[in-house]
């Protein structure tokens, strides 16, 4: 949920009774090279000269989309922000700058926390009023709730698919027993079957019914093609093999 953060008027006091112009940051993005960031330029530019703030830097991603998870611009306006070069951030719309609705939930958080503020010019989202803040964290709510709606789904399919007897996560591995055999009696260790046949290691280990977890010998090491235990290792379980009945 998003957090409140501080008013803009507390950020942009610096311990002075005056108040210090609202440093602000715009984003601009088109997915395109041939697509032109004029019309976004403008919007923003005339937003900001109607609130009388100072724009301090102009982040432009040019011909990328939005559904990236890293942009070059985006990567600077969020490490700009973390360092509080700006009081604000203006965008022509929400989705010039976010991927997804989680995303924009995620940002403003961050934003929040920083005490930045995040103005859409084309869209009600402005968390410097009250009303905006209001929103976002409708929005917010309306996320989580959506995530939860996914998660629910997710198992109800999970627990139908079992009712009717269906195989879940990866198929089994098809492994040819005689080659398996004849690979283990020409003395090749568990890794390297596990490398000729492109299975993994615990698939050959359950096959041969043997385990590196169980390898406590350096010669069962070195034959199942285990890492090697420290001699400390070693040490202690020939001690716990000759004071257990059990194993004698």
């Amino acid at each position: 949920m998003i957090s409140a953060a501080p008013s803009l008027i507390e950020g942009a006091l610096a311990g002075s009774t005056e108040m210090k112009p609202i440093r602000v940051a715009r984003y601009l993005r088109v997915s395109r090279h041939d697509q032109d960031t004029a019309l976004q330029a403008d919007e923003t530019g005339a937003f900001i000269k109607n609130r009388q703030w100072k724009l301090v830097e102009t982040y432009k991603d040019h011909g990328i989309s939005g559904a990236k998870d890293r942009r070059p611009e985006l990567d600077r306006l969020l490490a700009d922000a973390r360092k509080r070069k700006f009081d604000a951030l203006v965008a022509y719309k929400a989705a010039r700058l976010f991927r997804s609705l989680r995303h924009m939930v995620l940002t403003l958080d961050e934003f929040s926390a920083l005490g930045i503020a995040f103005v859409s010019t084309t869209e009600p989202f402005d968390t410097s009023t009250p009303s905006g803040k209001l929103l976002l964290h409708i929005v917010s709510a309306m996320a989580e709730f959506e995530r939860s709606l996914l998660i629910e789904r997710v198992k109800s399919g999970v627990a139908a698919a079992r009712r009717r007897g269906a195989r879940l996560g990866r198929p089994p591995a098809h492994l040819d027993e005689d080659e398996l055999r004849e690979l283990r009696a020409r003395g090749l260790s568990v890794r390297e079957i596990a490398k000729l046949l492109k299975v993994g290691t615990s698939t050959v280990q359950r096959r041969t019914g043997h385990s590196c977890a169980a390898s406590t010998r350096a010669d069962q090491y070195s034959t199942y093609g285990c890492e090697p235990a420290s001699s400390r290792a070693l040490a202690i379980a020939d001690f716990a093999s000759a004071t257990n009945p059990i194993s004698k």
